[in-house]
């Protein structure tokens, strides 16, 4: 894998959070309780478990709104020890207040703050007042298996999220919570456990579960969750081991019917952690596997315990006893290829001959291509260095552009094939000269394609995903199953994983538009193909506003172009439910693709009435123009 190029931003995110807890909560924790915050680290994911804040007990004259503030501060300091929390309810909500530790609920760094304030001069009976927690995003960490790992889900609710906390005078008139009511619900939860996201993002740790792909024997895929902080190295490492024995349940497994664990049943696993190497000792069943299977498994442990997408495991190596014998020590690089990567190749865009025809460009970047002198937006202004050429292109293609095009990333029958849409007319063709064009027509007007590495082309028309085999005829147009959506929504964008088992997606619907990830299934010796077979949709990027197209970065991030108020920008979002980072983004960016080293952006018009496309190599710039052209396409 390699290193990532762009502060992924959640070390800053909880200094700033802390920075706001101090500002907001002055007095409530051990915190500065006045004047400037200067000098605030941004700290590392490791260095936030190891942070402690330590929260205070209820003040005699505090108010509703401080009461509720400081509960949030008590239970986001070490979920595993609430009994300062307890305090801030009173007796009654304390008893049956048994909060879920494992399963929190997850709002905004900053919530919004609604107070009723207390009626005055009530006689007789106790005083009430009401505050009002409001979030404009909310997610939820659920079970991954039998263990405390866990991944986040985003609530299906409309935002925004309001949870309203009752308040009543206690003995000697201290203000405390009564009961606390979760959006959309008018009863009182008794095991609810609210954290702030930065909060969160100091107990949990995230991590990667690495399963095989169904059918592949080499081929492993990451299933993204958080383990608790509070664990430490050693039981995180037993926790992570421990999954991997068995597949997430089906209630909350995305990659259901499409991963398989080489695990046996009645595997026995324990492990151990010596400095930066995992110790462990594979029991039970697994002891007498086969040589492949126990390669498997191998591959399974290494990705696990010594790489995660976002911050350092402390692991570097991973020792693997099974009974009496013990095997050489294990590096990940032993098993890099078990993780498709976009395969290296040039970036295509089309542009149009003087009659209005599309043609076929191609850009390979030099082994100079280093353009500091970034301007505006942080384009530079020079060509970049690199070759250009044209590439053949099919008679009968007709006139004007391409929606979107995309390129096979292996080759099909010993060729390379193109293929582009306009209107609901798919075309095919291999990259030669005088080659044979093939068409299909869709249902729907086509917005997107993609090349799966199984030869097989994916393209979205409204509300219907399509699979398109070759040789393109109109019985090979093969509409894909998916769980139901509502009539309403339209699929604007999807991009097949290198590893061909996942697809991402943006799907607008009545309440705007979502990134999903989902898994492929295709059942063999039929020409049935399912996206989430077992009903689950992955929602990432919770918070996007307006996302209009995306491509994968890695096997862990995509890359998402958001629209907000007439300006694009550009989206590092991970996989793990995790906040999306920005990244330069030139002015006037319509399109988005990405090999894994190099991003690509198509523009509006530039200059003269021309498109353009710009190139960077890796997330942080300098953006560098390719060439004038349109809808940019790295290989897949």
């Amino acid at each position: 894998m390699m290193p990532r190029s762009v502060s992924r931003g959640r070390g800053t995110r909880l200094a700033v959070g802390l920075a706001v807890v101090g500002l907001m909560l002055a007095g409530c924790v051990n915190l500065p309780s006045g004047g400037k915050l200067q000098n605030v680290k941004s700290l590392s994911n490791s260095d936030a478990s190891q942070l402690v804040i330590t929260p205070r007990a209820p003040g005699a004259q505090w108010d509703p709104q401080e009461i509720v503030q400081g509960f949030l501060v008590a239970s986001g300091a070490s979920p595993n020890d609430l009994s300062i929390a307890r305090e801030y309810l009173d007796k009654k909500y304390a008893r049956i207040w048994h909060p879920n530790k494992a399963t929190p609920a997850v709002i905004d760094t900053a919530p919004k703050l609604g107070v009723t304030p207390p009626p005055h001069g009530v006689t007789g009976g106790q005083s009430s007042a009401q505050v009002t927690i409001t979030s404009d995003h909310l997610q939820t960490l659920v079970p991954a298996g039998p263990n405390e790992a866990g991944r986040l889900q985003v609530s299906p609710g409309p935002a925004p999220y309001v949870f309203t906390f009752e308040l009543i005078q206690a003995d000697g008139g201290q203000w405390r919570i009564d009961s606390i009511i979760e959006p959309g619900s008018n009863k009182t939860s008794d095991s609810i456990l609210l954290l702030n996201d930065s909060d969160f993002e100091r107990d949990f740790l995230p991590r990667n579960l690495y399963y095989l792909e169904s059918g592949s024997p080499q081929t492993l895929v990451p299933y993204p969750v958080y383990i608790p902080a509070k664990s430490g190295q050693v039981g995180g490492v037993q926790q992570l081991v421990e999954a991997l024995r068995t597949l997430p349940p089906t209630r909350s497994n995305w990659l259901y019917h499409a991963i398989a664990t080489a695990f046996p049943p009645g595997t026995g696993l324990s492990a151990q952690v010596q400095g930066s190497k995992a110790v462990v000792e594979l029991g039970g069943t697994a002891a007498r596997a086969d040589p492949a299977t126990l390669d498997q498994m191998e591959a399974q442990l290494v990705w696990t315990l010594t790489y995660a997408p976002d911050s350092p495991t402390g692991i570097s190596s991973v020792e693997l006893q099974v009974g009496n014998r013990s095997f050489p020590t294990l590096l990940l690089a032993e098993f890099k290829s078990w993780i498709p990567q976009g395969p290296p190749g040039p970036l295509y865009f089309q542009t149009l001959d003087r009659k209005g025809r599309p043609r076929l460009r191609a850009f390979t970047p030099s082994s100079s291509f280093d353009s500091p002198d970034a301007g505006q937006n942080g384009v530079t202004g020079n060509l970049a260095p690199g070759t250009r050429s044209s590439q053949p292109l099919s008679a009968g293609l007709g006139r004007g552009p391409f929606m979107t095009i995309a390129v096979t990333p292996a080759p099909l029958h010993g060729l390379a094939y193109f293929a582009g849409c306009r209107g609901k007319k798919a075309y095919v063709a291999p990259l030669i000269n005088d080659a044979v064009l093939q068409s299909a027509t869709l249902f729907g007007n086509c917005t997107s394609l993609s090349w799966d590495n199984q030869g097989d082309l994916w393209a979205i028309a409204g509300n219907d995903v399509y699979v398109l085999n070759l040789p393109l005829r109109q019985h090979q147009v093969i509409p894909v199953s998916i769980p139901p959506l509502s009539p309403s929504d339209n699929f604007v964008a999807l991009k097949v994983a290198p590893d061909g088992l996942r697809v991402a997606m943006i799907v607008v619907g009545k309440n705007g538009a979502s990134v999903y990830i989902s898994a492929i299934t295709k059942k063999k010796h039929s020409s049935t193909i399912y996206l989430a077979q077992g009903g689950k949709l992955l929602t990432v990027g919770p918070d996007l506003v307006d996302p209009i197209a995306l491509t994968w970065w890695d096997s862990d991030h995509l890359l998402v172009l958001e629209r907000q108020h007439r300006v694009r920008e550009l989206y590092d979002v991970p996989l793990n439910g995790g906040e999306s980072a920005k990244v330069l983004t030139p002015a006037g960016a319509v399109s988005v693709t990405a090999n894994g080293q190099f991003v690509a952006v198509g523009t509006g018009s530039v200059g003269h009435g021309r498109r353009l496309v710009l190139v960077s190599h890796g997330l942080d710039g300098p953006w560098v123009p390719a060439d004038p052209g349109a809808t940019p396409a790295y290989v897949g």
